[in-house]
């Protein structure tokens, strides 16, 4: 889940608010090819001085995953969301 806010950078910035620091993640277009441990790493650093601190789960996951705009979950950033997506998605 946490590989998938990589792609929406704005709903992170948007969130965790200015003192957020974007430079901090993975670069890697692939965002699902980012080691788990790397991403939830990158995200503890990015947000630690902003008012909200540092990224935890439980408080921030979900709320952060229903920020994220779909559109940005394209096949190649993300091919697992989008597989997860279209099976939501009524045919």
């Amino acid at each position: 889940m946490e590989s998938w806010f990589l792609a929406d950078l704005d709903a992170l910035g948007s969130y965790f608010g200015p003192k957020f620091q974007r430079p901090a993640l993975p670069a890697n277009p692939c965002v699902e090819r980012v080691a788990k441990h790397q991403v939830l790493k990158a995200l503890r650093h990015a947000s630690h001085k902003t008012p909200k601190g540092a990224y935890e789960k439980a408080r921030d996951g979900f709320e952060l995953l229903s920020r994220v705009d779909p559109a940005r979950l394209t096949q190649q950033t993300a091919p697992y969301a989008r597989r997860f997506l279209d099976c939501l998605t009524p045919p």
